[in-house]
Formats: C-alpha cells, sequence, structure tokens
C-alpha cells in the first residue's frame, strides 16, 4: 500500500484474516485498543469485524488509571498483557483476543516523552548519535520493556497449560 493509503478508510469492509466465522464459532472473540477510539474510523471498522466485544481506552474495563500503566503518553505492554490475563481468567470458554500495543509509537525524542511520567532510560548507547542519541535509546528501551512484558505474558501462559493457546505477534 502507499503511504498515503489508509486501509481503515478504503480497504475494511470485512477482516478475512481475524473474522468471527467459522474459526472462532466456540471462542469468546474479542478486540482491544488501548487508545481513543476516535482515530482511523476505528469504531466502525471493528463493527465490521464481528467481535463478540471491542473496547478502546474510554470503554469500560479498559481505564487504565495508574501512572504505571504509561510509558510516555500511551499504555504500557505490560499493562494490557495483565488485562487479556484478566479477560483469560473472567472467561469460562476459549478466548481469542486480538489486541493492538501502543507502548512502541513513535515519535522517540525528547518531546515525545510525557512530562509527569518520564521514562528512565536503562540503555545507554555508546556511540555519539547527536540529535538522535535520545530518540535511539528511547527505541531501544521501549524494545526491552515490551520483551519484557511478552515474556511474563508467555510465562502465565505456560503457567497454564489447561487450554492450548496459539501467540501470534505482527507489527510494522
Amino acid at each position: 500500500l502507499s503511504e498515503s493509503r489508509i486501509p481503515f478508510f478504503t480497504d475494511c469492509e470485512k477482516n478475512y484474516t481475524f473474522t468471527a466465522d467459522p474459526l472462532y464459532e466456540d471462542y469468546y472473540v474479542q478486540y482491544m485498543h488501548p487508545f481513543r477510539s476516535s482515530g482511523w474510523n476505528r469504531v466502525n471498522v471493528y463493527q465490521n469485524f464481528e467481535y463478540d466485544e471491542v473496547r478502546f481506552h474510554e470503554d469500560d474495563g479498559t481505564e487504565y488509571q495508574k501512572d504505571t500503566d504509561y510509558l510516555r503518553h500511551y499504555v504500557s505492554d505490560e499493562a494490557l498483557y495483565k488485562t487479556i490475563v484478566e479477560e483469560i481468567e473472567k472467561h469460562d470458554e476459549p478466548l481469542f483476543s486480538m489486541n493492538v500495543t501502543m507502548q512502541n509509537h513513535g515519535g522517540y525524542g525528547e518531546e515525545s516523552d510525557a512530562p509527569e511520567r518520564p521514562m528512565e532510560h536503562t540503555i545507554t548507547v555508546e556511540d555519539d548519535l547527536g540529535e538522535e542519541q535520545y530518540a535511539m535509546e528511547t527505541y531501544l528501551e521501549l524494545m526491552k520493556r515490551s520483551t519484557d512484558a511478552i515474556l511474563e505474558l508467555t510465562k502465565y501462559l505456560e503457567e497454564h497449560p489447561e487450554e492450548p493457546t496459539v501467540l501470534i505477534f505482527f507489527g510494522y
């Protein structure tokens, strides 16, 4: 797709990859996106995807309140994965949960920080990258924290083998 193309506006009449029918017939099928529903035609798009439940940041049960739920201006991967675990434990039927993470959303410069929640950097880039130094360290710090959160989620799933589980990650 071209850079100027916005698939949610032009191409999303039906979700052929993650549609609820027929593959997930016996599952509770949900979509969670820890950001506002108002952007990118999200509400209309995800209604067409036939989920049992669609939840955005401002919806009941997904309102992240604690400062520790955030990195910069975004809900952390750790907080979203804890919500997924809560959903797994809440449902008797198998759960299909499609989720979008926001923690690593660009930009990465100092202007991307939330002054009320400064992010501590534990990673230092040794080369002098000039103006890009802070951005590179922020990006790498976020990747590290994403990896740590994924490891915690997979650890939980390994400790609860009652239901076979498949995790699929993709990004762009």
